[in-house]
């Protein structure tokens, strides 16, 4: 978590558009891992607002996202 939380601070979205949703969106996988779902949500929700142009549809086929699912991905 420390290191995902790192990677967020060194690269912003206010400075980078492309690189920074990215960092988010591992952060979010971090989470999801972890098993911090709300974490996973709040920067999921934050991964895909303007400038980004990420989507969520990743969110429905990605296992890496099952523990917010419900889902065990063993």
């Amino acid at each position: 978590m420390r290191e995902g939380r790192r990677a967020v601070e060194l690269v912003p979205v206010e400075n980078d558009a492309l690189v920074g949703p990215t960092m988010i969106k591992y952060l979010a996988m971090i989470a999801a891992w972890t098993g911090d779902k709300d974490l996973a949500c709040e920067q999921l929700a934050i991964a895909v607002r303007p400038p980004s142009n990420r989507q969520l549809w990743s969110t429905k086929t990605l296992a890496v996202w099952d523990p917010l699912r419900g889902r065990s991905t063993l």
